[in-house]
């Protein structure tokens, strides 16, 4: 809960950065409602979300790089980086195991 309370935080300090930045109102509260109607989104327990798996494909790499770009103060910048550092390490993780488990063993 701490990361999903930390996390609507940083959406809403980046709403609020963004709406400055701007000159147009961008409400943070709507932003969170939007994501948590989505299938991926991690408040759907239908759908869940399970450890060990990088996230991918089209839209959550983008938002993510967008979000490390328009986040402009710390600590909020730093969080949205993490996020990303993290999906990275997974991804290397779940590569070595691939790799290992298609490695041939020697039984000597």
């Amino acid at each position: 809960n701490a990361l999903r309370i930390s996390f609507s935080n940083c959406v809403a300090q980046v709403a609020a950065t963004l709406s400055t930045r701007f000159e147009q109102p961008i409400d943070g509260a709507r932003i969170l409602s939007i994501i948590s109607d989505t299938a991926e989104s991690f408040y759907n327990n239908k759908y869940g979300i399970e450890p060990g798996y990088s996230y991918g494909g089209a839209c959550l790499v983008k938002d993510v790089q967008y979000l490390m770009n328009a986040a402009s103060e710390e600590p909020y910048r730093q969080f949205i980086q993490l996020v990303h550092v993290i999906n990275e390490e997974e991804k290397k993780q779940r590569n070595r195991a691939k790799t290992e488990a298609s490695e041939p063993k020697n039984e000597c």
